[in-house]
């Protein structure tokens, strides 16, 4: 099965599909956000992590691109926090074009059906 569908079989699984969708749109609004991409595989395990991959287009021809990237993810950080994530102690990984974030959820994003 394929990232992408497996992805959308854990959402509709765990009824989160309202948190991703928010989450999504106001991840959308953030400057320089690209593509978005979720790794949801923990909540199957029954760890409270979500795992985030989000890409940037940031222009490396910026006079401030490093400052730039820093507020970037800090904005994304407090798109997180609104959206009940708190950011584990995993490092904040840099893949060139695209950041990897782990978050815990709050209770908000437990499936309770």
């Amino acid at each position: 099965m394929a990232q992408k569908d497996r992805t959308k079989c854990t959402i509709e699984r765990f009824g989160i599909a309202k948190n991703i969708e928010k989450f999504t749109r106001e991840l959308q609004q953030v400057r320089y956000v690209g593509n978005i991409e979720y790794d949801l595989d923990s909540l199957i395990d029954n760890i409270p992590y979500i795992i985030l991959i989000v890409e940037y287009n940031i222009p490396i021809s910026m006079d401030n691109y490093y400052k730039t990237k820093t507020n970037f993810v800090n904005d994304i950080l407090k798109v997180a926090q609104n959206n009940g994530l708190k950011k584990t102690e995993d490092s904040i990984e840099d893949y060139g074009q695209h950041y990897y974030f782990v978050f815990r959820h709050n209770n908000d994003w437990v499936h309770t059906s």
